[in-house]
């Protein structure tokens, strides 16, 4: 009896280590400390292309009151459909200067 409770100890005592060894997350072997100052620059989209910015100017000069949601409202109109481009008006932008392309 104490023989087979023996051998019912270490097969346990076996299992019980692999679980443990299968469970556990092996540490990185070449722990390296990141930089403290990263300069990279973040870009989230693309520019817009120049003959969107001569639209936007040129849609500007021939309607010369309308302000800038109409000139971009009048930009999505025309351009969303042919060629999936459009602009919008950034609030923070100075008011009086024409291209607000984001």
């Amino acid at each position: 009896m104490t023989r087979w409770l023996g051998h019912l100890w270490a097969m346990g005592l076996r299992i019980w280590r692999w679980l443990r060894q299968w469970l556990t997350v092996p540490a990185p072997s070449r722990w390296r400390p990141r930089p403290l100052l990263v300069l990279r620059r973040r870009v989230f989209a693309q520019p817009k292309p120049t003959w969107v910015k001569q639209e936007v100017i040129r849609l500007k000069a021939l309607m010369p009151q309308a302000g800038r949601r109409m000139i971009a409202h009048t930009f999505n109109r025309r351009w969303k459909a042919r060629r999936q481009m459009t602009v919008s008006v950034d609030p923070h932008l100075n008011p009086n200067a024409y291209i607000w392309l984001t």
